[in-house]
């Protein structure tokens, strides 16, 4: 015979409920969705999990969704389950994007995201959330599995110095944002790419404005940094005596990233013998 292990709980009461402090928003998108599927499929009892103090760790949509229909809630308690564990059980389970972590570190008083969601609210629209994880990880460009998983995982260092440093960067990059924005596709890569020509010696960023402005006609959407190195580059050394070819200084800056890389990841192997 199966052990009963857990007590699973039911009310109408849904102001016993509480919002943990740096548990994210639930939006009104997702509880909509949650309430459709109730209407399609029917109500499938999925218990909520709230800690003693009853804050909700898991089924905030749930709940919103159980309390606009009018429907009882079922839930578990989990003594002594706090934002730590919440945080933990979504970067397992996949339920938060970036941005929720982001939020939660922030609203914890973490002053790095304190400092990237202010960049956030400045820039998000004009560059885009991909960027300016890049730019405050200090990376060339956001990927799932590095930028994204370090700032998931409250790794982020940010300070204050790197923030100020930060929004410089981003007006400068704001200036391209007219023509990125009409090319269409992965802007970041597009960012990224400017970015990263900064970085070559030799590359003037007036003169990278300029001479984009002039020839962005030519520019199309890209599928990789290289693509859009190459488009970028094309009209940086366009009738220029010395020319900057960027996409080779990528592919070098990148093969130098994968050796540190290798090497970081054997140091750990000889450590874990």
């Amino acid at each position: 015979m199966d052990k009963k292990t857990t007590n699973v709980y039911e009310t109408t009461n849904y102001r016993k409920f509480k919002k943990m402090l740096d548990n994210r928003e639930v939006s009104p998108n997702r509880v909509q969705k949650i309430v459709k599927s109730i209407d399609q499929v029917g109500y499938v009892m999925s218990p909520i999990i709230v800690n003693e103090k009853m804050e909700v760790i898991d089924g905030q949509g749930r709940l919103a969704a159980a309390e606009r229909l009018g429907l009882p809630v079922y839930y578990v308690v989990a003594p002594g389950i706090g934002i730590e564990e919440c945080r933990a059980m979504n970067l397992n389970q996949g339920n938060w994007d970036i941005k929720d972590f982001v939020n939660s570190y922030s609203a914890g008083g973490n002053i790095n995201y304190i400092n990237l969601t202010n960049l956030m609210k400045e820039f998000e629209k004009t560059l885009g959330v991909n960027t300016l994880y890049a730019i405050a990880y200090g990376d060339v460009y956001h990927s799932a599995g590095g930028v994204g998983e370090r700032i998931r995982s409250g790794l982020l260092m940010f300070d204050s110095a790197e923030y100020v440093s930060a929004r410089k960067l981003c007006n400068y990059l704001a200036e391209f944002a007219p023509i990125v924005n009409r090319i269409g596709g992965r802007r970041e890569l597009y960012y990224g790419a400017v970015r990263f020509m900064l970085t070559c010696d030799g590359c003037d960023r007036k003169a990278l404005k300029e001479r984009v402005v002039k020839r962005q006609t030519s520019l199309l959407p890209v599928a990789n940094m290289e693509q859009a190195l190459d488009m970028l580059g094309d009209c940086y050394n366009f009738r220029c005596a010395k020319k900057i070819y960027f996409s080779t200084e990528f592919k070098k800056w990148l093969d130098a990233k994968i050796h540190k890389q290798k090497i970081e990841q054997h140091k750990k192997e000889r450590m874990a013998v």
